[in-house]
């Protein structure tokens, strides 16, 4: 279960990396980081920096499902073998996803979101089988 655990826990620290970015960018853009309103501050933000935002906000929405996804597979009882590449192929499109989505290769980004959320789906209609 190594494998399907790592991506999940690497898929969960994605948030808080484009956070840093999220806050190191504020800080340089806008003079400082207001912790106390935070998203009005992101309001404030350029184009590049409201990507970032966003891209923070999608990777939440994102490790949610798949969280979900892994543990359903887990508890259904899919063979950690079969696992192994919906879990890798989601966090390689979860990488890709938030650097498309900070470039503006918006078709990139669309494509890596509905690539991963195919892997979810993988993952959740193999424990529906196993079941």
């Amino acid at each position: 279960m190594k494998v399907p655990f790592v991506c999940l826990a690497l898929v969960l620290l994605l948030p808080y990396l484009l956070a840093s970015y999220g806050a190191y960018y504020r800080k340089k853009s806008l003079g400082a980081i207001d912790n106390d309103n935070p998203r009005a501050q992101a309001a404030q933000l350029d184009a590049y920096g409201a990507r970032i935002y966003a891209s923070q906000q999608n990777a939440w929405e994102a490790a949610t499902l798949f969280s979900a996804s892994v543990l359903a597979a887990k508890v259904a009882g899919v063979s950690v073998n079969h696992m192994i590449a919906p879990c890798a192929l989601f966090l390689a499109f979860r990488i890709l996803h938030p650097i498309a989505y900070i470039k503006g290769w918006s078709n990139i980004r669309s494509t890596a979101s509905t690539a991963g959320l195919s892997c979810c789906a993988w993952l959740l209609v193999s424990a529906a089988i196993a079941a």
